[in-house]
């Protein structure tokens, strides 16, 4: 579909949505005023930049994955009225239990975060400055004046977390029986996870050329006209990703049944691991001057990754944090307490897993390199990597993982996978456990209870 066809149909869409959209923002409102008092109530991603993606059915209108709420508040919320919060929205508005293992990755969802007024001041993170940048208030007092975050002051692990949490996205989704069924129609959330992880690829090259527009389609355009100037070693390694990246960002925003008639899946997801590798070590050497001698491709690089890197990731932006809020000025301090920090937060993950039923083995709270999110993120590609093109799992790559999340786990959660019938069955059992663990982790590292 031509570029000004997409827009003018994504724009009538958005017409035709704004009755339900404000009876959405509504009730999100009401349900959070019922609970607690916020200084404000922020929509944020895509639909709070005017570009939330829509699926356009024989059945109607339907906005794809979610609305993402930001609440500020004086001082945290505990995790169960954000939850009970979450879920008095889902009833009233028709939606799924959002806290269903089942749902999780499955259907139009509102996420809600929290974040204090301090933090959104003093932290380097990208969601605070597309808070200043591309939002809209729904409730409250504007706060967004008070944020003096430069675009040159965001931490570099933004790119991390945007390029590795799309491993949990992607493998959430993947549905093998589903998929093979080749049924892009009913796989709608899978499609659309491709094309946002594209469209995300042009998030990480603009904190990398510190080139900045606030929506992901202008964001693509403008670096995609300048990419041999601006990423020349990346043309090279892959000729086609700047018109990915563009091409990617238009269809995302309306995706209908047209489009989707002659798709392939099984080559979607393989050429989206694929493109995605390669721009995690370009990110990565770009970012952190990590060098690795193998292919980005090569199943050994998430390997050098982990050894190179170690905390290094989280370190960058926990010193900022500290400097800028804490007020420890001295370097060698700031690197002691990090490194405290981060021992803390890994306690804490190691607790909240026993809590939820894994037995997380006691050498993880020892272990010399203590980034858990990297090792298990790894864990999540290579059991992507396991599905092939026809959605047949690979034994070798299956095995590969189950030993990498091995030395995390205790062996009797892997052994119970690995005894299922068959390969499809290990496969599922797996990518459960992964998620679940990764979930873990990621409330406790990025402090989401």
């Amino acid at each position: 579909m031509p570029k000004e066809n997409t827009l003018n149909n994504y724009k009538e869409a958005l017409i035709a949505f704004n009755p339900t959209f404000a009876f959405y923002k509504a009730v999100v409102v009401e349900e959070i005023l019922k609970e607690i008092q916020p200084i404000s109530i922020y929509l944020v991603g895509s639909f709070g930049r005017n570009e939330g993606s829509f699926y356009l059915s024989d059945e109607g209108l339907t906005p794809l994955r979610d609305y993402d709420i930001l609440i500020v508040v004086n001082a945290s919320v505990k995790s169960d009225v954000i939850e009970k919060i979450r879920r008095s929205i889902h009833k009233r508005l028709g939606l799924p239990d959002p806290y269903s293992r089942a749902f999780k990755f499955k259907g139009f969802t509102v996420w809600i975060t929290q974040a204090t007024l301090k933090d959104i001041t003093v932290l380097p993170l990208l969601k605070f400055y597309e808070l200043k940048e591309a939002s809209k208030i729904l409730w409250g007092k504007d706060v967004r004046d008070y944020i003096h975050i430069k675009f040159e002051d965001l931490s570099a692990y933004n790119g991390v977390l945007i390029l590795l949490s799309k491993v949990e996205g992607l493998l959430g989704l993947l549905n093998i029986k589903g998929l093979r069924k080749e049924d892009a129609k009913k796989n709608i959330d899978f499609v659309y996870e491709c094309m946002k992880t594209y469209a995300e690829m042009g998030t990480c090259l603009s904190l990398l050329s510190k080139v900045y527009e606030p929506s992901f389609l202008r964001r693509c355009t403008r670096l995609s006209k300048s990419f041999d100037v601006l990423f020349p070693e990346l043309r090279q390694m892959n000729n086609a990703l700047p018109s990915l990246m563009v091409t990617y960002a238009y269809r995302r925003l309306l995706i209908e049944n047209s489009s989707l008639v002659s798709l392939d899946l099984g080559r979607l997801l393989i050429e989206t691991l694929k493109d995605s590798k390669i721009m995690v070590w370009y990110y990565l050497r770009k970012a952190y001057g990590v060098n690795i001698v193998w292919s980005p491709t090569y199943a050994q690089v998430f390997d050098d990754y982990i050894k190179k890197l170690n905390t290094k990731v989280l370190e960058d932006l926990f010193d900022y944090f500290m400097k800028q809020k804490i007020g420890i000025r001295s370097k060698i301090i700031r690197q002691l307490a990090v490194r405290l920090y981060l021992r803390y937060i890994l306690f804490k993950f190691f607790i909240a897993a026993r809590k939820r039923g894994y037995q997380i083995k006691l050498r993880v709270l020892f272990m010399r390199n203590g980034n858990i999110m990297m090792k298990l993120w790894l864990v999540g590609f290579t059991l992507l990597e396991s599905v092939k093109e026809d959605f047949r799992i690979d034994a070798s790559a299956l095995y590969v993982a189950a030993g990498r999340l091995c030395e995390v786990l205790d062996s009797s959660h892997i052994q119970t996978c690995l005894s299922k019938e068959n390969l499809e069955s290990k496969f599922s059992c797996l990518q459960k456990m992964t998620l679940d663990i990764l979930d873990v982790a990621d409330r406790t590292f990025h402090r989401k209870d």
